[in-house]
């Protein structure tokens, strides 16, 4: 549980959000986890240190394992980009339970979060 907890503060980074007009002088905050399998206590406390550090976006790279943890996400208020892990088994359950802003993806995730380029993917064998 403590190295999920690490994983997650160790990862919380900055990047300029230059695309996006009238605020382009403003940083863009990101947290990025994998790997939950309902470690509910860890998931609590790393959505409590993204709320006080003023995460605005949260990559997820799968294994939350059910909807259920998806629904603390979507309470904590902070949107969520969601990757598809190969533990992640009710996929409808998981879809349903995630609406906009968050965003659930399959196979992979493409896009543009504050001016960088992301590219997110489960791949549990390397």
């Amino acid at each position: 549980m403590a190295l999920f907890f690490n994983f997650v503060m160790n990862r919380i980074f900055l990047g300029s959000k230059k695309q996006q007009p009238g605020l382009q002088n403003k940083n863009w905050k990101i947290a990025i986890c994998s790997d939950v399998h309902e470690h509910l206590k860890n998931l609590e406390r790393m959505l409590e240190i993204c709320k006080q550090e003023k995460v605005q976006t949260i990559l997820c790279a799968g294994d939350l394992i059910s909807p259920i943890l998806v629904r603390r996400f979507v309470k904590a208020g902070i949107p969520l980009i969601l990757v598809k892990g190969n533990n992640d088994g009710e996929v409808l359950g998981l879809a349903n339970t995630l609406q906009k802003p968050h965003q659930f993806y399959i196979e992979n995730y493409e896009g543009v979060i504050g001016g960088r380029r992301i590219f997110m993917k489960h791949t549990p064998n390397g």
